[in-house]
């Protein structure tokens, strides 16, 4: 989808026009959070608490919004309700799960997240590759681990794998 580009590329201004939009024509509710998520990098906090709340109310399905509520507590410093919000954590949650824990500090066990989902069982639970070399390089809810080694260590591999497949396939 368009607005994921925009997004892996660190335009996430771009994406959530896009996603705005769609979300105006289509009324689906992941296109929905996908918009919350964006205004939520963009620290547009009231605006995503809006849409996260239009989704719940309309689902009345908690499971669907839980990890968007955990993604602006944690910005929004609210560490207990965020945690606790954690533990509906399932297999599918693990992406916004690791931006959850990187938000709060949670360092070793956003990594290990992010080093699980980069290889093969990755690819297993998602059926793509949830953390591409643009996806570390641009998504802000990971400026706290970039000092990491571990890391740096994922991002530059990602890096390598992306430089690789640019130099065969073109750069995006």
């Amino acid at each position: 989808m368009l607005a994921d580009c925009y997004s892996e590329m660190g335009q996430t201004r771009a994406a959530a026009r896009v996603l705005r939009e769609a979300t105006g024509v289509s009324g689906d509710t992941s296109l929905a959070l996908d918009y919350a998520a964006c205004l939520l990098k963009l620290g547009e906090y009231a605006e995503a608490e809006k849409r996260i709340g239009e989704v719940r109310g309309r689902t009345g399905a908690p499971e669907k919004t839980f990890r968007h509520e955990a993604l602006l507590c944690a910005l929004t410093g609210r560490q207990d309700e965020a945690l606790a919000l954690m533990k509906n954590e399932t297999q599918s949650s693990r992406q916004i799960s690791v931006a959850v824990y990187a938000l709060l500090g949670q360092k070793a066990r956003a990594i290990e997240g992010i080093r699980l989902a980069s290889g093969s069982e990755g690819f297993r639970t998602y059926r793509w590759y949830p953390y591409s070399y643009l996806v570390l390089e641009n998504n802000p809810f990971f400026d706290a681990l970039r000092d990491d080694p571990a890391f740096r260590s994922i991002a530059g591999k990602a890096k390598a794998l992306y430089e690789e497949r640019a130099r065969r396939f073109g750069a995006l």
